[in-house]
């Protein structure tokens, strides 16, 4: 008898641990860059593996005040690189919602017309923020919330024949490539507009430099959101950018775009 009475415990203690909710979403938009989150939801407290899916780099560099901000944002910082990842132990709060108190909030809710759960997922500020009028904005304010959606039936999609070690470079790479690239072909030409780190001046390279730096590679087979159709291709990415790099550094100054009207 006291051994039924120690294994009904044990279930009873096992159900009192499983989570509320068990998935994985994705929270962000194209402006700031996605991230991926393993979420293991309970009563008490919130576990989750937050992943770096995308970076967005030419608004950055451009100063467009949207992609700008990811740069002050607490939870962004701790991942800054695609495929960085970071594990977070958030407690539940007194509205019920998750949060390392002026770092990172999940807020659960259900929607009013659906009745259906909805995640968002609330930056701070970080790093020195000051709007674009110099008004400082303190560390830990929180700034904007992120819709997360639902991932259902993921796969593993790693290429067979690009070895893991690899894989975080190569996507870096990629991400870096598909910045950069911004169509602004003529009638009478193919070119990309392209945009340069440091100054955030622009210039355009046309064909004959992307056959060269591209390595006869079409360069949409280098998109990050292609590595998985063109593996073989994908090897070769974080050549093509070293050369993209070199290229705009050497012209830049004399082919950057004086006048766009």
């Amino acid at each position: 008898m006291k051994k039924i009475f120690c294994l009904l415990g044990l279930i009873a203690l096992c159900a009192c641990e499983r989570p509320q909710y068990d998935l994985q979403l994705a929270c962000g938009d194209g402006a700031k860059g996605q991230l991926l989150i393993d979420a293991q939801i309970y009563e008490s407290h919130a576990d989750l593996t937050v992943k770096r899916l995308s970076k967005e780099l030419r608004g950055n560099a451009l100063n467009h005040a949207d992609t700008w901000l990811a740069d002050h944002l607490w939870l962004y910082n701790k991942v800054p690189q695609i495929d960085d990842s970071i594990k977070l132990e958030l407690p539940v709060n007194e509205n019920n919602d998750y949060e390392i108190p002026n770092k990172v909030e999940l807020d659960i809710t259900r929607n009013n017309l659906t009745g259906g759960v909805e995640f968002i997922l609330w930056h701070a500020a970080d790093n020195n923020l000051r709007m674009g009028d110099g008004t400082a904005i303190p560390d830990g304010k929180y700034m904007v919330g992120a819709e997360c959606k639902v991932v259902i039936s993921p796969i593993n999609v790693i290429p067979e024949n690009i070895p893991d070690a690899k894989v975080k470079e190569i996507k870096n790479c990629m991400n870096y490539i598909g910045n950069q690239i911004s169509w602004a072909s003529t009638l009478d030409e193919r070119r990309i507009r392209v945009y340069d780190e440091k100054t955030g001046r622009e210039m355009y390279i046309y064909q004959d430099q992307i056959n060269e730096i591209f390595g006869g590679i079409d360069p949409t087979h280098l998109l990050l959101q292609n590595l998985y159709m063109f593996p073989q291709d994908a090897v070769h990415a974080c050549d093509v950018a070293q050369r993209l790099r070199e290229y705009i550094s050497a012209h830049i100054d004399t082919e950057y775009i004086r006048d766009d009207k």
